[in-house]
């Protein structure tokens, strides 16, 4: 007859420690996919906001919006976006305009903001 000890397998402590430090490495990697979800989710949000802001500055360029100009709101991908543009006289004989655009927007229940901006020289017409 043999006994006990000689038969091999794991002890049922063995097993619960296993489980433990098991449970324990799968809760921070589930840590770390909440952290990348959120990530992800204000990335997208500048994104976006830096996307708006950037076409207002080319319609600006372009001479499409023309100051004063007027706040107004976008919604994209259920985040609703209030866009202020403005424009400022920085010198060189009141041709050089700056020009900025803030998008505001809320995030988790926390106000949001993002400023571009660029100068544009402004030449008057010539006359012959």
């Amino acid at each position: 007859m043999r006994h006990i000890r000689d038969k091999q397998g794991f002890l049922m402590i063995e097993v619960l420690l296993a489980t433990v430090v098991i449970s324990v490495a799968l809760l921070a990697v589930a840590g770390m996919f909440i952290q990348s979800t959120k990530a992800t989710s204000n990335s997208a949000d500048y994104t976006a906001a830096t996307a708006i802001a950037q076409d207002y500055l080319e319609q600006i360029k372009a001479g499409l919006l023309i100051a004063p100009f007027a706040s107004e709101t976008k919604t994209l991908n259920y985040v609703t976006y209030t866009v202020v543009p403005e424009e400022t006289v920085s010198g060189i004989n009141d041709r050089l305009y700056q020009e900025t655009v803030t998008v505001r927007w809320t995030q988790r229940g926390q106000s949001v903001s993002l400023s571009l901006t660029t100068y544009i020289v402004k030449t008057l017409p010539q006359f012959p």
